[in-house]
């Protein structure tokens, strides 16, 4: 079974407010609601736009209400592959700056490239699934799952009670 939980892209304008708010919530929400747990999450970065400083920041303050151990259970899906072209996408990562390679080593080194102005045969897919089983497979088919503790913190922050799954 997958479920799958959108949540806003973070831009610059994510640093501040509401909106930072609004996706903690949304994020601890979907993690809290899941009796099984979170077995992955996906963070899309698309490789025509930037992951800068900016992004980084949006995303650790995001992270930081779910705790350290959610990048043991994260990969990066890259999207719009085909403007690569021929470059491996570890050349473009290391090419990308400092922000992007920290995002990449959070990860694990865990990411994924889909070319979508050509799907192709569906294998792209098959295989961003095997890299996902593989990771749930190195985390021993633990799921991430929100302690107590961290969902007391995370209710204070956001001032908002979370439901807890059943």
């Amino acid at each position: 079974k997958l479920t799958v939980v959108c949540t806003p892209g973070i831009e610059k304008d994510f640093l501040i407010g509401k909106r930072l708010e609004d996706a903690k919530l949304n994020l601890l929400r979907s993690v809290a609601e899941r009796s099984s747990g979170t077995h992955a999450f996906i963070l899309v970065q698309s490789v025509d736009c930037s992951f800068a400083e900016e992004e980084k920041c949006a995303l650790e303050k995001i992270i930081k209400s779910l705790g350290e151990t959610v990048w043991n259970h994260t990969l990066v899906l890259f999207t719009v592959g085909d403007e690569l072209g021929e470059t491996p996408i570890e050349l473009f990562i290391a090419s990308e700056g400092d922000a992007l390679q920290w995002l990449s080593e959070k990860c694990g080194y865990r990411y994924h490239v889909l070319n979508t102005k050509n799907w192709g045969d569906g294998s792209q897919v098959t295989e961003l699934l095997e890299k996902i089983e593989e990771m749930v497979a190195g985390n021993r088919g633990c799921p991430f799952t929100l302690d107590e503790e961290t969902l007391e913190r995370a209710e204070r922050t956001v001032a908002v009670p979370i439901k807890r799954a059943q």
